[in-house]
Protein backbone atom coordinates (compact mmCIF):
# COMPACT_ATOMS: atom_id res chain seq x y z
CA UNK A 1 0.00 0.00 0.00
CA UNK A 2 2.61 2.49 0.32
CA UNK A 3 3.72 4.93 2.79
CA UNK A 4 0.22 7.11 2.19
CA UNK A 5 -1.72 4.02 2.02
CA UNK A 6 -3.83 2.77 -1.54
CA UNK A 7 -4.56 6.10 -2.96
CA UNK A 8 -6.85 5.13 -5.82
CA UNK A 9 -10.53 5.56 -4.66
CA UNK A 10 -13.32 3.41 -5.99
CA UNK A 11 -14.21 5.69 -8.12
CA UNK A 12 -11.38 5.82 -10.41
CA UNK A 13 -9.81 8.72 -9.29
CA UNK A 14 -5.68 8.30 -8.90
CA UNK A 15 -2.77 9.63 -6.96
CA UNK A 16 0.16 11.14 -8.61
CA UNK A 17 3.15 12.68 -7.02
CA UNK A 18 5.23 15.35 -9.65
CA UNK A 19 8.97 14.76 -8.18
CA UNK A 20 11.08 17.94 -7.71
CA UNK A 21 13.28 17.62 -10.43
CA UNK A 22 10.53 17.08 -13.19
CA UNK A 23 9.05 20.39 -11.81
CA UNK A 24 11.48 22.66 -12.86
CA UNK A 25 12.02 22.75 -16.31
CA UNK A 26 8.97 22.87 -19.42
CA UNK A 27 6.15 24.08 -17.22
CA UNK A 28 5.21 27.47 -18.35
CA UNK A 29 1.46 27.46 -17.85
CA UNK A 30 1.81 25.66 -14.33
CA UNK A 31 2.28 29.35 -13.00
CA UNK A 32 -1.29 29.39 -14.23
CA UNK A 33 -2.52 26.82 -11.74
CA UNK A 34 -4.69 28.23 -8.91
CA UNK A 35 -3.82 27.89 -5.47
CA UNK A 36 -7.17 26.36 -4.60
CA UNK A 37 -7.58 22.87 -4.10
CA UNK A 38 -10.10 22.41 -6.88
CA UNK A 39 -12.07 19.45 -8.97
CA UNK A 40 -12.86 19.91 -13.20
CA UNK A 41 -16.11 18.35 -14.25
CA UNK A 42 -16.70 17.74 -18.05
CA UNK A 43 -13.63 19.84 -19.06
CA UNK A 44 -16.41 23.42 -18.59
CA UNK A 45 -16.61 23.91 -14.73
CA UNK A 46 -14.29 23.70 -12.33
CA UNK A 47 -15.25 23.84 -8.47
CA UNK A 48 -13.05 25.51 -6.64
CA UNK A 49 -12.47 24.82 -2.72
CA UNK A 50 -12.60 27.96 -0.94
CA UNK A 51 -11.27 27.51 2.58
CA UNK A 52 -10.70 30.06 5.69
CA UNK A 53 -7.03 31.27 6.96
CA UNK A 54 -7.35 28.79 9.74
CA UNK A 55 -8.97 26.25 7.29
CA UNK A 56 -11.91 25.83 7.62
CA UNK A 57 -14.14 25.49 5.21
CA UNK A 58 -16.26 27.92 3.63
CA UNK A 59 -17.64 26.36 0.71
CA UNK A 60 -17.48 25.77 -3.20
CA UNK A 61 -17.32 28.51 -6.26
CA UNK A 62 -18.18 27.05 -9.49
CA UNK A 63 -16.74 28.93 -12.25
CA UNK A 64 -17.25 28.37 -16.22
CA UNK A 65 -15.71 30.71 -17.44
CA UNK A 66 -14.02 28.96 -20.95
CA UNK A 67 -10.69 30.86 -20.71
CA UNK A 68 -10.48 30.20 -17.01
CA UNK A 69 -11.29 26.19 -17.53
CA UNK A 70 -8.84 26.11 -20.73
CA UNK A 71 -6.59 27.84 -18.43
CA UNK A 72 -6.79 25.18 -15.57
CA UNK A 73 -6.69 22.29 -17.87
CA UNK A 74 -3.66 23.14 -19.76
CA UNK A 75 -1.94 24.16 -16.35
CA UNK A 76 -2.60 20.59 -15.09
CA UNK A 77 -1.91 18.63 -18.82
CA UNK A 78 1.26 20.06 -18.28
CA UNK A 79 1.59 19.23 -14.96
CA UNK A 80 0.60 15.85 -15.11
CA UNK A 81 2.91 15.04 -18.46
CA UNK A 82 5.41 15.11 -15.45
CA UNK A 83 3.84 13.32 -13.22
CA UNK A 84 4.52 9.40 -11.64
CA UNK A 85 1.51 7.39 -10.07
CA UNK A 86 1.77 6.99 -6.76
CA UNK A 87 2.26 3.34 -6.45
CA UNK A 88 5.38 3.76 -9.03
CA UNK A 89 6.67 6.73 -6.81
CA UNK A 90 10.04 5.42 -5.39
CA UNK A 91 11.82 8.40 -2.67
CA UNK A 92 15.18 8.97 -3.59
Amino acid sequence: AGLLGDLTDHSGRYAFRVPSRNRSTGLEHCSLLPGNDLWVFDNDLVRFHQFSGIGAWIGPEMRQEPALVQQTLTAFEQLWERATDHGDYQLI
